[in-house]
């Protein structure tokens, strides 16, 4: 039973395609030259036969050149017809439609006897996918796979082929909102995009001004502001605090010197008087003299250190003078008194 309906549905579509072999160059008020109409007859013949053999890509190339002739309902429905074998249901859908159309206008019976039953057949496997994009501009545009979305298909489903798609949503002074989606057969998908506002200048905000986001107005001529500077009086300053620390370690050498010294002349008066012939008797005298020549060398070792870094930090003070980017100061230095010493000056 199965193999008589499908005989009798070629015998059919033959039928049609003869039909529309026919009639595909007879259109009311045109007319085209003799050899195109030839060869676009046999060329719709041939894509006939390819695809009854199921070689539905070349049935395709071979209608799409006949359509360069002659556009008629009956090709547009052979056409779907290879798209929709091919997996681009979309196409095929959109075909259908306009070969109907088409057919309606023409009053083409052969084709609109067909073309119903594919269309359904067709709507009910494509994909579709819906697009909602917040907030409703009037500048709004929507891509779906790099090709403009009427705005009228905004928001209600619409048929696309299995696969990936990628879908982009624009409007002035706002950020774009993409997305990407893979959808099957008879699947619906819904999206949502948002599209954000670009942050407003401050001089056209109204109310509290907004601080404008990296970038959104694109490169800006205005001169960029110049990096911190460092303090002015660093190095000055540097080298009165180095100069006055070496004196300090220097005084502290000096004072733990004469301290190591009078405890070593105290420690040879006790050994003189201590009675032991143990070589270790006076060790604890010795201990202590020993400290304080330890921290008489190491005081003037940092006082040696600073004196050096406020020797270099001098020297960079005054190339600043020099250089105009330090302020000369009056009166700064040290200052000497009787048991005392100051830093003295404005910095």
């Amino acid at each position: 039973m199965n193999r008589k309906r499908s005989f009798a549905l070629l015998l059919s579509l033959s039928a049609v395609a003869s039909s529309l072999a026919t009639c595909l160059f007879v259109s009311p008020g045109y007319a085209e030259p003799a050899d195109d109409l030839r060869a676009a007859r046999e060329l719709f013949l041939s894509a006939e036969k390819e695809e009854d053999a199921g070689h539905w890509s070349d049935a395709l190339e071979k209608l799409q050149r006949v359509a360069q002739v002659r556009q008629t309902a009956g090709v547009r429905y052979h056409i779907a017809l290879c798209e929709e074998h091919l997996g681009q249901i979309a196409s095929a859908v959109a075909d259908y439609t306009a070969a109907e159309t088409q057919a309606r206008a023409e009053n083409a019976q052969d084709v609109l006897r067909l073309v119903g039953k594919e269309l359904a057949a067709a709507s009910l496997r494509a994909p579709r996918v819906t697009i909602h994009v917040t907030p409703d501009l009037p500048d709004l545009q929507v891509t779906l796979d790099g090709v403009p979305l009427a705005r009228e298909r905004v928001g209600v489903p619409v048929p696309v082929d299995p696969g990936e798609h990628r879908i982009e949503a624009t409007a002035p002074r706002h950020t774009p909102a993409h997305a990407a989606v893979t959808v099957r057969e008879k699947e619906a998908v819904v999206l949502d995009l948002e599209l954000v506002p670009l942050a407003v200048r401050p001089d056209t905000a109204n109310g509290v001004p907004t601080p404008p986001l990296p970038g959104a107005y694109g490169p800006s001529e205005t001169t960029a502001a110049p990096a911190a500077a460092t303090p002015r009086h660093s190095a000055r300053t540097g080298a009165i605090a180095s100069t006055a620390t070496a004196i300090v370690l220097a005084g502290a050498g000096v004072t733990a010197f004469l301290i190591a010294g009078s405890d070593h002349s105290s420690a040879v008066d006790e050994c003189a008087q201590i009675a032991s012939a143990s070589p270790d008797a006076c060790t604890s005298q010795k201990n202590w003299v020993r400290a304080w020549d330890f921290a008489a060398a190491g005081a003037w070792l940092g006082a040696a250190t600073m004196g050096a870094l406020s020797v270099v930090l001098w020297s960079k003070a005054d190339s600043d003078v020099r250089s105009g980017t330090s302020p000369r100061n009056e009166n700064l230095g040290l200052r000497f008194g009787p048991a005392r010493i100051a830093v003295g000056g404005r910095f």
